[in-house]
């Protein structure tokens, strides 16, 4: 009979086991059909350096898990590996945190505890993905379980069930190797709460706190703290071990000191002499790096002159105006963080367990919470994705505080009823699961009406559908992407980057697999990505070594247009640099070449040949006044034209416009050209052949307009 119990009692176990992660199973799969996005731009940059192939390193997150996941990417090239990563993260929190309830609670607060839970991770986790709230669900889990490991073992100094121990170790580790910061969120929760369980069995008596017991807990919790500053250091000698990385990250930091404190720095007009003498020429300079991140050329955004731009960094802000800034950023977070209105349904099922001794241990770590949130609100570096993840650390760290606090732990409670009542065993696993009254099923049921309506999951239930490619896709960023692919012989240096931050969504879905030579000859001038050695390595592959350069000085470079960056180019690199659009994407934006002045002494001898105009006007395109002209060419000699230019001679010397050139046929938009001031000009073609030698190739004449 006690070999029976004995097995019984190892099933029952099993089951605990088992329901939770079948539970966390179905919930995600909801949480898929509920249409996940993207919370930033980040995570974009991320999957798509990670899917360049095998060995592909991706930026913020450990080299070591960039290594693993571009192998999926490899090996499995039909699967969104990072996206499916994000969700693995909720996937195991959810079985975490539903194992350690199922097996801590019992009755109304088993059942209401794992809705709170369950919206939590929709809400703070799934709902936007990133990769800071990822890390923090993989460091939440980790810390749930070694919490719950060292809590329950707190009286023997024997360590034994150390299985989930280790796990909750490897789950710390792989949240501090996705984010460092965001996994050190667990741990002043997690220290609150042994704390605090040692304060309340002495009966709240501060001179018997400090014992060999807390002692050896608190020094099982430094494992996992002194693991991930191991890592930390690992990773710090593989980028140091790198020289591009060690570049890059340096460059990085030098960029990031700047943009995300761009508050604090002085207008133009408040120190046009300091940035002259840290390398910028105008405003427009300081505006498109403030504004835009523009920093792909690597000559006027060199290190040296972000290092010195950081230096004229304000601290001295007045301590009125940082207050203002914080209050501001936290009212913004009271208001829109919903995983708030979580912990406080949390703690009210709590307090209906627990009544008084639940107000002091929630009190302590919401205080740290909010202390959290005004230092990062203070600092400006609070977000949401900051801000919900650190509220679910909390919520983990309590529940698990509570389950462990409890007179009558319920999984003992069962094994003792189940030794010493063989026989009732089915009614005793009844109450055990199924212990509420009817008056706790009614005020369950309408709190959870309540808190489900608060939080917005009904609407979220309504768009229910099955995960497909275009999930979270922005098509007009997609076409202009698939524009670029089919145009492998063109290289594309844009402004605007294919993959871009929200509230737009994504160049790609969030279920959509990334093609590891896809777009090959695109390349982003702004964004923290401009810079990466993967992007400096295929720029190099190409011959490129400054991009805003290659602009006008190749003929197959091609850009989107910013009147900002042609006044950029122009004021560093001549006033005669002109600006053609020549296509257009199939949204209409456009697509323009620059070009530098040809000069008559480097074009060779005419080339025979029939030039005629069909149209040409002054106009006013994409809020540019502009020249149009259209015509054909027929050149009677043989000769393979490989790029075709329009130069114009004035008293001011020649400027050089960009056509589009194709079957005989010429077109383009001059960009920036006055009504009139091309009359009375002297115009002919210019070709370039695939061996650089350029040919007069026919003189253009104007329609009269006297």
């Amino acid at each position: 009979m006690q070999k029976r119990e004995i097995e019984t009692l190892k099933s029952d176990k099993l089951k605990k086991t088992v329901i939770p992660l079948g539970l966390a199973t179905l919930f995600v799969f909801v949480m898929i059909l509920m249409g996940p996005s993207q919370d930033t731009g980040d995570d974009a940059f991320i999957a798509w350096q990670l899917s360049r192939g095998f060995g592909s390193i991706a930026s913020f997150i450990s080299p070591y898990l960039s290594l693993a996941i571009s192998t999926l990417y490899s090996t499995i090239p039909q699967l969104a590996w990072w996206s499916i990563f994000h969700v693995f993260s909720a996937w195991v929190l959810l079985w975490v945190c539903l194992y350690i309830i199922i097996k801590k609670f019992k009755g109304i607060q088993r059942w209401g505890i794992s809705i709170i839970i369950i919206a939590a991770t929709w809400i703070g986790i799934v709902k936007n993905v990133n990769f800071t709230r990822t890390a923090a669900a993989f460091a939440m889990a980790g810390g749930m379980l070694i919490l719950d490991f060292l809590l329950e073992n707190r009286v023997s100094l024997k360590i034994n069930k150390v299985g989930s121990f280790i796990l909750g170790l490897i789950l710390i580790c792989l949240g501090s190797m996705t984010r460092f910061q965001a996994a050190l969120l667990v741990f002043p929760f997690l220290g609150i709460c042994i704390v605090w369980i040692e304060f309340y069995e002495k009966d709240y008596c501060f001179k018997s706190l400090i014992n060999k017991k807390l002692v050896k807990t608190l020094g099982w919790l430094a494992v996992p703290v002194i693991s991930i500053f191991v890592l930390a250091l690992l990773n710090v000698l593989f980028w140091n071990t790198h020289a591009e990385w060690k570049e890059y990250n340096e460059y990085n930091k030098a960029r990031s000191e700047i943009l995300d404190y761009v508050d604090l720095y002085p207008a133009w007009e408040e120190a046009e002499e300091q940035y002259k003498q840290c390398g910028l020429n105008d405003k427009n300079d300081l505006n498109l790096l403030f504004m835009t991140a523009f920093i792909g050329d690597s000559d006027v955004y060199s290190l040296e002159t972000l290092q010195n731009i950081g230096k004229l960094k304000d601290e001295n802000i007045p301590l009125s105006e940082k207050i203002q800034g914080m209050k501001t950023r936290v009212a913004s977070m009271l208001k829109e963080g919903k995983v708030l209105i979580c912990v406080f349904f949390l703690a009210f099922i709590l307090y209906y367990g627990f009544n008084k001794k639940a107000f002091l241990p929630i009190g302590i770590n919401l205080f740290c919470a909010f202390g959290f949130l005004i230092v990062f609100s203070y600092l400006g570096r609070m977000m949401l994705r900051v801000w919900e993840p650190t509220l679910l650390c909390m919520m983990g760290a309590i529940i698990v505080l509570f389950g462990n606090m409890r007179a009558n732990d319920i999984e003992r409670e069962y094994e003792i009823q189940l030794i010493y009542n063989p026989r009732d065993r089915k009614k005793t696993r009844y109450r055990s699961f199924l212990k509420f009254t009817v008056s706790d099923l009614f005020l369950g049921l309408l709190c959870c009406i309540i808190f489900l309506g608060s939080i917005n999951v009904f609407s979220d239930l309504k768009s229910l559908s099955l995960p497909t490619y275009d999930v979270d896709r922005d098509e007009i960023t997609r076409a202009r992407a698939e524009f670029i692919d089919a145009s492998r012989d063109e290289i594309y240096l844009l402004f605007f980057p294919l993959i871009h931050h929200p509230p737009q969504p994504g160049t790609f879905g969030l279920w959509e697999p990334l093609p590891a030579d896809y777009c090959p000859n695109y390349f982003a001038l702004t964004n923290w990505d401009a810079t990466t050695p993967t992007n400096i390595n295929r720029l190099k592959a190409y011959g490129i070594g400054n991009p805003v350069k290659a602009l006008f000085e190749r003929d197959d470079t091609y850009s989107d247009y910013d009147r900002n960056v042609f006044d950029f180019i122009r004021h560093h690199y001549g006033e005669n640099i002109t600006c053609s659009k020549v296509k257009n994407f199939k949204d209409e934006g456009l697509i323009v070449q620059y070009s530098q002045p040809i000069l008559k002494e480097n074009i060779k001898e005419n080339v025979k040949s029939k030039v005629e105009i069909v149209k040409d006007e002054y106009l006013v395109y994409g809020g540019e006044n502009g020249f149009h002209i259209k015509g054909s060419l027929d050149v009677k000699e043989d000769m393979d034209i490989k790029a075709l230019y329009c130069n114009v001679q004035s008293e001011d010397g020649i400027l050089s416009y960009r056509l589009n050139w194709s079957e005989e046929r010429f077109e383009g938009i001059f960009l920036d050209v006055e009504d009139g001031s091309l009359d009375n000009q002297e115009l002919y073609l210019v070709g370039k052949t695939e061996n650089g030698e350029y040919f007069q190739l026919g003189d253009i004449e104007l329609e009269s307009r006297e």
